[in-house]
């Protein structure tokens, strides 16, 4: 639990699995106290390790084993150098460990719809053969949830770039969709990413370095 303390974690799992800990240990104190006090008196070493065991156990099932599986993050694999510029950021979202602590950033301060979308357009042209998009099914779900109006994760995008796209999706290719089906709402995404979520991602980085 005294190592909870010190992890940062977006979607709050920390004060849950403290919960979990707690309520099971009061539990179990409780139970062995009210039913078998009176045998413990005599098999008080056998109940002592038992307890202990079950209370390692769950530390290990609810505590240890979820932090162990996270992602891990740039900072402890290598020194993070932020510098400002577009380069630094596509190198972010290209590489999938800088990726991952750029998304949950993004998702602390409410944008995360911006690198998620960007990162699936990057994944299905880098999947694609040129110059369409031949995985109809993946261009519809890009669609529905970032690009059509009232998704739940529509991205900010232009009336022009919304209806160019829209227009797209109606008018397939006999192969597929075209390669630059997304590139004008992914310029619009990057833009934002790069002057709004990049700069305060740095700064964060800057003062976790400090």
């Amino acid at each position: 639990m005294w190592y909870l303390r010190s992890v940062n974690d977006a979607f709050h799992i920390r004060f849950g699995l403290s919960v979990v800990e707690i309520v099971e240990v009061i539990s179990l104190i409780g139970l062995i106290l009210r039913s078998t006090l009176s045998y413990i008196k005599v098999h008080w070493e056998a109940y002592a390790i038992y307890c202990v065991v079950r209370v390692v156990l769950i530390h290990i099932a609810v505590v240890v084993f979820p932090l162990w599986r996270r992602p891990r993050s740039p900072q402890a694999t290598e020194k993070f150098l932020p510098v400002y510029d577009l380069t630094s950021l596509l190198s972010i979202m290209e590489d999938p460990i800088q990726y991952e602590d750029f998304k949950r950033f993004s998702l602390r301060i409410f944008a995360v719809e911006n690198t998620l979308f960007y990162r699936r357009c990057m994944d299905l042209k880098a999947n694609s053969q040129m110059p369409v998009i031949v995985n109809k099914k993946e261009v519809v779900r890009i669609y529905d949830m970032f690009i059509r109006p009232n998704s739940d994760m529509e991205v900010n995008i232009t009336e022009d770039v919304q209806a160019e796209v829209t227009l797209a999706l109606q008018r397939p290719l006999s192969e597929g969709y075209p390669i630059d089906m997304f590139d004008r709402a992914m310029e619009q995404v990057l833009d934002i990413m790069y002057h709004d979520i990049f700069p305060r991602y740095l700064a964060h980085k800057n003062h976790l370095n400090v």
